[in-house]
């Protein structure tokens, strides 16, 4: 009975293993390149301004993984707090998460039952955990400790501190224009069916 019920745990071993090439594929032939983003312009990563990447980069463990490790980076979270406090990145958000095709198409990848699969077989799977070592590198940390030491690194959030930032902001969020794309949504939107009665 022993041997019976090792069998059949190597047996399913091996075949995890020699199936989550499949699932995931290269990692090194991604062509999905994540990079820290410019501090001075507001060049965000598309997993951060739109639903679609967002949940792509979710539905696969390696791209979700390494996206963590991005987000990580003190120049991600600087450029983050920099682009929020910009009214045209709010315009870029509203713009994408009020768009009815955007948001049915980030519902696709978890429709996929190879998703999960692929999500069970990650733990399994080295290329999961290559870009989990950022973390194991004292210079990772090194970063944080220069960067929290920089007062350039809180310079988005001396933003408030402007008169000239509140009034332009302020105005952006009194303008009904800005929120058109919200509103249109709603009538834009697919009829999924007709609740009509026909007399």
């Amino acid at each position: 009975m022993k041997s019976y019920k090792l069998t059949i745990t190597a047996f399913l071993l091996v075949l995890l293993i020699s199936v989550s090439p499949l699932v995931f594929g290269n990692s090194s032939e991604s062509n999905t390149q994540i990079n820290a983003s410019e501090t001075t312009e507001c060049n965000l990563h598309a997993a951060f301004t739109d639903p679609e990447v967002m949940a792509q980069t979710m539905a696969d463990p390696a791209k979700f993984n390494e996206f963590m490790v991005l987000i990580s980076n003190p120049a991600t979270t600087q450029a983050l707090m920099n682009c929020s406090m910009e009214s045209k990145q709010w315009s870029v958000w509203m713009a994408n998460f009020s768009n009815p095709t955007k948001m049915m198409n980030a519902m696709v990848p978890f429709m996929n039952p190879q998703v999960y699969m692929n999500w069970m077989t990650a733990s399994m799977n080295p290329q999961t955990y290559q870009f989990m070592n950022a973390y194991m590198n004292p210079a990772f940390y090194m970063q944080w400790m220069t960067a929290s030491m920089n007062p350039q690194f809180y310079a988005p959030m001396y933003k408030m501190m402007d008169p000239t930032w509140a009034q332009q902001n302020t105005a952006w969020m009194m303008d009904p224009a800005n929120y058109m794309s919200m509103f249109d949504s709603m009538y834009n939107a697919t009829t999924v069916a007709d609740s009509s009665v026909s007399k």
